[in-house]
Parts: structure tokens; sequence; C-alpha cells
């Protein structure tokens, strides 16, 4: 969201964000790299993810991880929410998008750590 927040202020400059990610997945691994597929219902979340992609200016970067190195994404798919998050992440950490927000990549700012303190005011139309 936050690429989404600076290149809807910021959109005749291009300023690259890259998102490195692992995955153990060959095929999500190639389509996310090469953000194309035929394969149906895939291709049309590779398509929302193109638009969101091309809109931020954001650039995915997908790496293999073989299977059983991937302890941590195993875990954290596996979590029930309601036991502590495993490997020491914490809540504080985690930025909960509604599908709507990720699809439409509407701007809404908000800070991490939460009670983080701005130096400045923020536009009018965010504080009504």
């Amino acid at each position: 969201m936050v690429g989404c927040y600076f290149f809807s202020w910021f959109s005749n400059s291009h300023w690259p964000i890259r998102l490195k990610s692992l995955s153990d997945n060959t095929g999500a691994e190639s389509v996310s790299n090469k953000l194309f597929t035929t394969t149906h219902p895939l291709c049309l979340f590779v398509k929302i993810l193109t638009c969101l992609a091309s809109t931020t200016g954001i650039e995915l970067d997908v790496s293999h991880i073989p299977g059983a190195d991937n302890i941590i994404a195993d875990d954290l798919s596996r979590w029930d929410f309601s036991t502590p998050i495993p490997h020491d992440f914490q809540p504080g950490e985690r930025i909960q998008l509604s599908l709507s927000q990720l699809w439409h990549c509407s701007p809404q700012p908000t800070l991490h750590p939460p009670d983080s303190k701005l130096l400045w005011k923020l536009p009018l139309h965010f504080t009504e």
C-alpha cells in the first residue's frame, strides 16, 4: 500500500521498488516473474498483479527456495491466528489489506508501527 499511496501522489516520477520474494512453487515463481499465463483462472490474478505492478512501479523478483528449506513460509501458511505468530514475527509487523484495497490500490496511508508520529500535517482529504 505504501507504493500505491506514493505513486498516486508522484505519478510523473519513476521510483522503482523491488519486492523480493521466495517461492517453493516453480509455477508460481515463473508466472510472477514473467507476469504471463494463459491458464484460467490464474490468468485473471496475473492480470490484476500486472496492473498493480504497472500502476505502482513495483518490480516483482521471485526466486526459488527448495520446499524443505521453506520453513518460515510453511509455518506462516499453517498459522491458526489464535496462537502466537511463528518465528518471532510481531503483530505490528503485519499489514492487513482487503482484496478491494489490493485490487484497486486506493490511497489509504497507514503508519507502521502504528504509534509512529508524523513531523508534518496530513492533507485535508486524509484528516476528514
